[in-house]
């Protein structure tokens, strides 16, 4: 599914995803993924175990083009990691290059930033960054990704494509999607469900509608002004 958490400022949906990928220690309770608790992993394990995350801002390599940093982000899946054949070029060694980069060219199509695969990060506007940060994050084939604030800083007509494109990577991948929008038309045309926070405490679960519609989210976050009805 896809699952939205909403809330003003300080209501704690970045801590919640601190504390879900392993960047905060939890005081209680339990971090289960896949049926398997990861309470006590670090966040680089629960990464390995399949659980993606990306941040507010892009964290990438500026001096990388489009094609290595997916390239990088597919470091888990490279089959021959000794430095000596591959300073021999070893047969074995191109077939593996290749595998990573049929894979890269996937990502390419499916993130539709082809355009730009030869285009240093650096060069790039904040919407295809976040494109970026994301084919990376799907290089690992996370069962399990949280985005924060993925609209953040983008233009509007990037907004637009935002939605569609979430929903062929959860197609492609299979995965369920746990994201923080303050976009809310954005947030209800993806999300399955809703979880909107105040001050830390679940005000609200439940189908999109009834929760932008919710007297305490209203008050607490969207405002009088908001119309709960498209």
């Amino acid at each position: 599914e896809v699952l939205g958490l909403i809330g003003p400022n300080g209501a704690g949906k970045t801590t919640v995803f601190d504390l879900i990928s392993g960047f905060q220690r939890a005081d209680g309770g339990r971090v289960v993924l896949e049926g398997a608790d990861v309470s006590g992993a670090t966040a680089h394990e629960r990464a390995r175990l399949g659980l993606g995350r990306s941040f507010q801002s892009a964290r990438l390599w500026p001096s990388l083009t489009v094609r290595e940093a997916l390239a990088t982000g597919l470091e888990a899946s490279v089959e021959v990691r000794a430095a000596l054949p591959a300073m021999l070029n070893l047969p074995l060694v191109r077939d593996s290059e290749e595998r990573v980069m049929d894979r890269v060219d996937e990502l390419l199509e499916l993130l539709g930033i082809g355009a730009w695969a030869d285009r240093f990060v650096s060069e790039l506007s904040t919407g295809v960054r976040r494109m970026v940060d994301l084919g990376v994050q799907l290089a690992n084939e996370p069962s399990v990704l949280l985005l924060d604030e993925p609209s953040s800083g983008i233009a509007a007509k990037e907004t637009e494509a935002l939605g569609p494109t979430l929903k062929a990577v959860q197609r492609h991948l299979g995965c369920s999607l746990l994201l923080i929008e303050h976009d809310m038309p954005l947030v209800r045309s993806l999300a399955d469900r809703l979880v909107a926070l105040d001050t830390g405490t679940v005000v609200a679960e439940g189908r999109p509608d009834e929760v932008l519609s919710h007297p305490r989210v209203v008050e607490s976050y969207l405002g009088e002004g908001w119309a709960a009805t498209p």
